[in-house]
């Protein structure tokens, strides 16, 4: 019997990457998948990868979270399944790195859409029910870029700020209903995220492959950790925050993000 035996997980952005990996180690624990992503090829592709190797009965559903059509959408597929989500993974997101006035504005509204307004909406959905039920969990993806601001990703690194904020808030209430709430802090992670924002993928400091995030991340739910902050050098980062003034560290992240920009 695994840790989440008879349970539903809905994983967004979960077609690769870091939400692929995590629904692979929810599978692992016995739980039923349910994917969420844009692409219909890459979703299923995934969830016959998951299903055949971990022998759980794994579907998906096409949706764009970057539009409340999107995530109305997604919510009446669960409802109109009769599906019990008991795993949320706020997975789904995406970065854009440039200078601010060249960043197109509705590019980054999207961006907001997905990293804030569809992870707001979606635990606003199925945490409820995790209440009433007395059991449930979520995983919100955050980053690194959360803990100071983030120059070249000014609006990305506020949107995860939120993310970290909100996901210590919502575990403070519903945790004493058995509900366990884990925020995850990737740094650089092997996936196609820089490719899409715009970042060089090439010398990152700390890179980490999107498996042991997900492995992680699993991990950190099952032992109920408030905060995920995978790897050392991540760690000493995120610590380090607590420490410099928030000017001090913004400095400090547009020397080392400014080189890679130019």
């Amino acid at each position: 019997m695994g840790a989440f035996t008879n349970r539903t997980a809905l994983v967004t952005g979960g077609s690769k990457g870091i939400g692929y990996h995590i629904a692979r180690h929810l599978a692992r624990e016995g739980a039923s998948i349910v994917l969420v992503a844009r692409g219909a090829e890459e979703l299923e592709r995934a969830a016959m990868e998951i299903s055949a190797d971990c022998g759980v009965p794994t579907s998906y559903i096409v949706a764009d979270l970057s539009t409340r059509e999107g995530v109305s959408t997604l919510v009446d597929s669960v409802r109109s399944r009769d599906l019990t989500v008991d795993v949320l993974v706020n997975n789904a997101g995406f970065g854009i790195y440039d200078d601010y006035e060249k960043i197109d504005a509705e590019a980054e509204t999207n961006m907001v859409g997905v990293n804030v307004t569809a992870l707001t909406q979606l635990t606003r959905e199925f945490v409820p029910g995790m209440v009433a039920r007395r059991w449930g969990g979520v995983i919100n993806i955050s980053s690194i870029l959360g803990y100071a601001g983030a120059p070249y990703m000014v609006a990305y690194g506020a949107t995860k700020a939120y993310v970290l904020s909100f996901s210590y808030g919502l575990r403070a209430e519903v945790k004493p209903y058995g509900v366990r709430v884990t925020c995850v802090t990737p740094g650089s992670t092997e996936t196609d995220f820089h490719s899409r924002s715009g970042r060089s993928s090439s010398a990152q400091p700390f890179s980490m492959s999107a498996e042991k995030v997900g492995e992680l991340a699993v991990k950190g739910l099952i032992s109920g950790k408030a905060l995920v902050v995978p790897g050392i050098g991540n760690k000493t980062l995120a610590f380090s925050t607590r420490f410099l003034p928030r000017r001090a560290a913004a400095f400090i992240s547009a020397k080392i993000l400014k080189a890679r920009a130019h």
